[in-house]
């Protein structure tokens, strides 16, 4: 858990965010409404989000170097006793649970609205995704999706002769996490990526019914990024579930883009933000060892001087990436890109 805790705690906006007014502002308003319903799920939530922003507002207000968050873990693992000793999978299943214990704890409404008629496709794309997303963010939307909510939009593409390539229907969902596999044979992130915006086919077993036609047609699924976040969390599958309940680890190496090599993900982005879907590393939990026995560390960029450090329990030392490409290759599983914006220096 100190791995994603110290990525989390690398991110400069969300660390004033926990620091400021508008957090306790947002807290409180949700603090309120929970004490109302007293729904168990929510008070976990919140006690867990009132943790976190306890222990930040120690580091910043003593200035410690040295911070041991074994308060936090214990209070994590208490109110969900399935990560009591924590295995070595669990490490981004416990970042989801973080997340969205912080998102239901600072959720509050927003309004969403547009101007004019639409002129271009991407107008109309966008009308479409507004409409479809206003309902849903009008009482759920916070800090946390500001910074690391994408939305995905899936839509079913007709195969049918006649008619391949009309699309059947469209649909937008929001996530936090971009959970990818390794693909026989990948070797680098693109190659993970490929394998999950891949078209998938539905076949004769699953034929998609058509509203139009009133029969099941030949169809794809088709993912593609429609909204990109301010920081994009990555988590490839590293670590697998056989029958009988055991876990393998897959140490094969994926190479990543780094410094002046940014992940351009604007192949798989539709609308406004394909011009806006290239990122720059700024984060990476690594895992060393097998299932048996292993280590979690971090490597994380200094947004001061942008450079990296590797937080390695006690031990804080700058490092260069170009001289860890095989630990990063092989023991990163845990990857958060910030969007580019400008130039940066490389270490």
């Amino acid at each position: 858990m100190n791995t994603f805790l110290q990525c989390l705690m690398s991110i400069p906006e969300l660390n004033s965010y926990f620091l400021s007014d508008e957090y306790m502002s947002d807290f409180s308003r949700r603090v309120k409404r929970v004490m109302e319903d007293q729904r168990e799920s929510d008070v976990k939530n919140l006690l867990i989000t009132r943790e976190y922003g306890n222990m930040l507002q120690e580091l910043h207000q003593n200035k410690v170097e040295i911070f041991d968050p074994k308060a936090f873990h214990e209070f994590f693992q208490k109110l969900h006793p399935q990560f009591q000793g924590l295995h070595q999978q669990d490490s981004t299943e416990a970042l989801t649970l973080v997340l969205d214990a912080f998102h239901e704890s600072l959720k509050h409404k927003l309004r969403i609205s547009y101007k004019g008629s639409g002129e271009t496709p991407d107008d109309f794309l966008m009308i479409s995704y507004v409409n479809s997303i206003r309902e849903t963010y009008k009482t759920n939307y916070s800090k946390i999706y500001d910074l690391f909510n994408a939305d995905i939009m899936q839509t079913v593409i007709c195969k049918e002769h006649g008619r391949d390539g009309e699309e059947l229907s469209r649909r937008f969902e929001p996530y936090m996490m971009t959970l990818l596999e390794i693909p026989h044979g990948a070797t680098d992130l693109y190659d993970c990526f490929e394998e999950f915006f891949c078209d998938e086919s539905l076949d004769e077993e699953n034929l998609y019914f058509d509203e139009k036609s009133k029969s099941r047609v030949k169809s794809d699924i088709r993912k593609r990024l429609i909204h990109t976040p301010e920081y994009l969390i990555i988590a490839l599958k590293r670590f697998k579930q056989y029958m009988g309940g055991h876990y393998q680890k897959n140490s094969t190496p994926i190479a990543l883009p780094y410094g002046n090599d940014l992940l351009d993900l604007s192949e798989y982005t539709v609308g406004y933000d394909k011009d806006e879907a290239v990122y720059d590393l700024h984060a990476i939990g690594l895992h060393s060892g097998d299932m048996g026995g292993g280590h979690y560390y971090a490597y994380c960029k200094n947004p001061d001087n942008d450079k990296f450090y590797e937080y390695n329990d006690r031990v804080v030392s700058e490092i260069r990436l170009k001289e860890r490409e095989s630990d990063i290759y092989r023991q990163g599983y845990l990857f958060i890109y910030k969007k580019y914006t400008e130039e940066v220096n490389v270490s």
